[in-house]
């Protein structure tokens, strides 16, 4: 299910490329596209083939996929 954003609530510079959350992340960009098909990662879809994400959504992605090692 992915998630509608509306653009009155994000501003244009929020939006990040494939290659930029991928380095977020510390994945490959094919990793990115698997989890958006999979969506896990919301994006925003502009035309068929350009995608972005906002900087709120790879946080919380990353924050519900995180987990405290302790020694």
């Amino acid at each position: 299910m992915n998630q509608r954003i509306r653009f009155e609530d994000e501003a244009p510079h929020a939006l990040l490329n494939r290659k930029q959350v991928a380095e977020r992340l510390g994945v490959h960009f094919n990793t990115v596209y698997r989890l958006t098909k999979r969506d896990q990662l919301p994006c925003v879809r502009i035309g068929k083939r350009t995608v972005r994400f906002t900087e709120e959504a790879v946080q919380a992605y990353l924050d519900s996929n995180t987990w405290n090692m302790r020694p």
